[in-house]
């Protein structure tokens, strides 16, 4: 199936507990910019250029 460019495909990062980068889709890359191979192993905070949120800010 084709990707319909007016639904853009979802950004979906993966962190380990530190904010080191697991997995980055295609549509991580399209928002933030560096592609799938530069974010393995790179810490978010350096990818994103700012202090990492405590995880209580991601809990719901």
């Amino acid at each position: 199936m084709a990707e319909d460019p007016a639904r853009p495909a979802r950004a979906t990062v993966l962190l380990t507990p530190d904010g080191v980068v697991t997995g980055w889709s295609d549509g991580a890359a399209r928002l933030f910019g560096p592609g799938a191979a530069a974010a393995a192993g790179a810490a978010l905070t350096d990818l994103l250029g700012g202090p990492a949120r405590p995880s209580s800010c991601w809990s719901r």
